[in-house]
């Protein structure tokens, strides 16, 4: 049954999944409009789920619905790297790194098939949630290391770089910012704190963020070819 706690994750999948074909569609060829889609594609697969999970009606379709958005989840600190080694560096330059955090995450894939990662799924005053496993709090260490990690090269970034490159490194670390501060307080009904989950709402404002990154600052060149159409 739809219920209003599902219209920010909805929401979000939508204008997140534009985003994504907007910005592959333009430059399908490269490796940062590549790298930007696959990150993307990662935080739509969350919403998909999310969006599923607040429509279910029990706790065994909910945790169906928890397990395809974890499919996303899982894989966004490695889509997340991929993405900013290319921006921060215009290169892959820690490909090794890079790779390793691929094979985490796929790691974690194989648990979510498993009990051991998701664990009980119990209902919450806004929906069906799944409590936080061992096994989860080990995926919270490595999201949370690897996210903190792009952030610190973006914020050197930021204080090497000058004009337009600059603007468009302060631009991302402000949506980064939006995106997963409000994404920590996702992970918090995990440990029964009963409050509703601020990432997917606040996603639609990160999209609003890249959006006038694009459109206004010319980041990836789009603006460019959108004069010419």
């Amino acid at each position: 049954n739809f219920t209003l706690y599902a219209l920010p994750s909805f929401l979000a999948l939508i204008v997140v999944v534009c985003l994504g074909l907007f910005v592959y569609t333009k430059n399908p060829t490269h490796p940062l409009n590549r790298g930007f889609f696959r990150w993307l594609l990662s935080l739509s697969l969350w919403h998909f789920g999310t969006f599923l999970t607040y429509l279910a009606g029990d706790s065994s379709s909910a945790s169906l619905g928890i397990r395809i958005s974890h499919v996303g989840v899982t894989l966004i600190p490695a889509t997340f790297l991929h993405f900013m080694d290319v921006f921060v560096y215009k290169t892959l330059k820690h490909k090794r790194l890079v790779v390793f955090a691929y094979i985490i995450s796929m790691a974690f894939e194989v648990l979510n098939l498993t009990p051991f990662l998701i664990g009980t799924v119990s209902r919450m005053s806004f929906s069906y949630y799944n409590e936080a496993s061992l096994t989860y709090g080990l995926f919270i260490s490595y999201f949370g290391l690897i996210v903190g990690y792009c952030h610190f090269i973006l914020v050197r970034k930021i204080k090497t770089c000058i004009g337009r490159e600059r603007t468009h490194a302060k631009l991302l670390l402000a949506g980064f910012f939006v995106a997963y501060g409000s994404g920590v307080g996702d992970f918090l009904p995990m440990y029964k704190i009963d409050i509703y989950p601020p990432g997917n709402a606040l996603n639609v404002l990160f999209v609003g963020i890249v959006a006038y990154a694009i459109l206004i600052h010319k980041w990836l060149d789009i603006e460019v070819i959108i004069k010419r159409t």
